[in-house]
């Protein structure tokens, strides 16, 4: 490799690290999941919404979600957008993150609330 491909290459990688703390990612999980509700129902035999179900695997669409993201961004750049009224179904489910973390709506506004507290000079995706 030459010299001007390796200085190409970590200009390229100083910048990636110098914006990395600007990058966060909004789980969506606040949802009611109504679409979904009859199988739901048939497979967790109560009204819990899809993201708090297992469809496929071993892991909920939430934990699915929350593996997936913890590949490219470390917990303290990730938030959680939920309901209240479904603390019964993700109590255990983001035990793991800090309160601060979770941006708990009183009842489910639609995904452009969940994404306010990430400040516009940032760069975040909200992943359902």
């Amino acid at each position: 490799m030459s010299d001007a491909s390796d200085t190409a290459e970590r200009v390229v990688e100083n910048r990636i690290e110098r914006y990395a703390y600007r990058r966060w990612a909004v789980i969506l999980a606040g949802g009611n999941g109504s679409r979904l509700l009859p199988l739901t129902r048939r497979i967790a035999g109560d009204d819990r919404p899809k993201q708090f179900c297992v469809l496929v695997g071993s892991e909920t669409l939430l934990q699915q979600t929350k593996r997936r993201v913890s590949q490219i961004l470390p917990p303290y750049q990730t938030l959680i957008a939920l309901t209240r009224a479904h603390e019964g179904f993700y109590a255990g489910e983001v035990a793991d993150m800090p309160f601060s973390h979770l941006l708990i709506q009183p009842h489910n506004k639609g995904t452009a609330p969940a994404s306010r507290p990430v400040a516009p000079e940032n760069t975040w995706v909200g992943l359902p």
